[in-house]
């Protein structure tokens, strides 16, 4: 009996469950129900009805190690000197099926002459005896108390009718003590009735963007200019040079000095920035000359500017120069619309007249140009010399790519590019 055998059997418990087919594995004899040779297993059996515990009836089990070696003891398939014997060597050559209908099902051991407790496995069958139900104790009622008894059999009773319900405990506090406020009932919800947004007032709708007309323009910088002058004057703002030495040196017949004029000019500066500054000081005024106006002008207008031709308008100042010597110049504020018109509020010129001076660019550096006896340049701010250079070194529109590409302020850069095309510098 050398090798591996196991025994498989078909169907196995249906009362407990269990699983009940045992194959064969190795070189060894499989024994049961199966084939011998192991190469394979026939089908479960279908299910059988389960049976009340009451009911004689026949189990199968699975029995392993000792429990399984004392069955075979007992049913003499082992003998007393622990080897097989010849009941069970009997039993072995039926296989496969077993004619004589014994409870020894199958078995699965390692093939020694000697089973061994720990390979060992077998498939018994064991008859169920009836279990007779128990009579129940009777239910006996508490003394004084009657036993109740069930209704007799007739037709169906009407349900009883329903318990009323119970009444709220009321809380009564001891003689002396303020009893609690009841709670405040509870209120339903109120839906919210959700008012429509109101329509905008016509000072919030938003401003139509400003009529680029060269009238309208030059209107209503003035009437920005005008308002500025009278609140400046009134709060002690003057010029301090009100005249130009070419028209001092023409009011007194000098033709000798005119190209020497701004040398006079130096002398006047001189003087209203020494001795005038301090009579100034003392009558609490405040005296200038063409540069601080330029430089005042910008934020007196810087404001209402925006409010009027939109955020993107710039305000910047800006200076003229005689190439006959750097001494001699003229300053004043610059104003670059959003698109590209350029404009200038001369607060030195409009302070000591007393009424708006408001020049298109071009024709302010005429003016001062003429003055400087046609040796007058224009000091270019440092965005308005980088975007002349760059067109200068690529083209038209290589120039203008690079310069709006390579600026921090794109909306400034544009303005810039669109003044450049309007009229380049």
């Amino acid at each position: 009996m050398g090798g591996l055998l196991a025994a498989t059997v078909g169907a196995l418990c249906n009362a407990g469950g269990i699983a009940q087919t045992l194959l064969g594995v190795g070189t060894g004899a499989s024994s049961g129900a199966g084939a011998k040779t192991g190469t394979g297993v026939p089908p479960p059996l279908p299910p059988q009805p389960q049976t009340p515990p009451h009911v004689p009836h026949t189990r199968t089990s699975i029995l392993s190690g000792n429990r399984a070696l004392q069955w075979l003891k007992d049913h003499g398939y082992v003998g007393s000197d622990g080897s097989f014997t010849a009941k069970f060597q009997d039993w072995y050559d039926r296989l496969p099926g077993d004619p004589s209908r014994s409870p020894f099902k199958g078995i699965a051991w390692g093939g020694e002459k000697q089973p061994n407790t720990d390979t060992l496995a077998i498939i018994v069958e064991e008859q169920v005896q009836a279990t007779p139900p128990q009579p129940q104790p009777p239910q006996h009622a508490p003394q004084g108390q009657k036993q109740p008894q069930s209704p007799p059999p007739g037709p169906s009773q009407p349900p009883p009718p329903p318990r009323p319900p119970r009444k709220p405990h009321v809380y009564k506090p001891p003689i002396g003590e303020t009893p609690p406020k009841p709670p405040e009932p509870r209120k339903p919800p109120v839906t919210q009735h959700v008012e429509p947004p109101a329509e905008p007032k016509p000072q919030d709708k938003p401003q139509k963007p400003p009529e680029f007309d060269p009238a309208k323009i030059k209107k209503t910088l003035s009437n920005i200019m005008d308002q500025i002058i009278k609140d400046k004057t009134r709060e002690g703002y003057f010029v301090r040079n009100p005249e130009t030495a070419e028209n001092f040196v023409d009011r007194y017949h000098l033709p000798f000095w005119k190209p020497h004029a701004w040398l006079i000019d130096m002398a006047r500066k001189a003087w209203n920035n020494t001795f005038e500054r301090a009579f100034d000081y003392v009558a609490n005024y405040k005296g200038g000359q063409c540069g601080e106006f330029a430089k005042w002008g910008m934020d007196w207008c810087r404001e209402d500017i925006k409010k009027k031709f939109g955020k993107d308008a710039i305000v910047t100042d800006i200076l003229c120069i005689s190439r006959l010597t750097k001494f001699w110049n003229h300053g004043a504020t610059r104003v670059i619309l959003p698109n590209g018109e350029k404009y200038v509020l001369d607060f030195w010129e409009g302070m000591q007249n007393g009424k708006p001076a408001v020049y298109k660019e071009k024709d302010w550096i005429a003016k001062w140009n003429e003055k400087f006896f046609g040796h007058g340049d224009v000091d270019l701010s440092l965005a308005e010399k980088t975007l002349k250079n760059y067109i200068k070194q690529f083209n038209e529109d290589k120039g203008k790519e690079w310069f709006l590409n390579h600026e921090k302020d794109k909306n400034a850069a544009r303005i810039l590019i669109k003044a450049w095309e309007k009229n380049p510098w």
